[in-house]
């Protein structure tokens, strides 16, 4: 399963809720506002956007490092 998640908290709990009870290495991020999909944050995202830019998963959002506008299907 997926988690959903606000873009407002930090990567580092983003990361957490990834690896709680063997999810897949990805979640779903929702806007506070509208409640719709907005962006989807995965492990590659977080290896190449803020651990390789020397960047702490604690200061940053998951909305500033996330792939923003993903394609869905209905």
């Amino acid at each position: 399963s997926i988690s959903i998640v606000s873009g407002s908290i930090s990567v580092r709990d983003a990361a957490k809720l990834m690896i709680a009870g063997n999810k897949t290495g990805a979640v779903l991020v929702k806007s506070d506002e509208t409640g719709k999909l907005v962006g989807i944050l995965s492990e590659k995202d977080v290896i190449c956007r803020v651990i390789a830019q020397g960047k702490s998963v604690d200061d940053v959002t998951v909305s500033q490092v996330m792939t923003p506008n993903p394609f869905t299907i209905s």
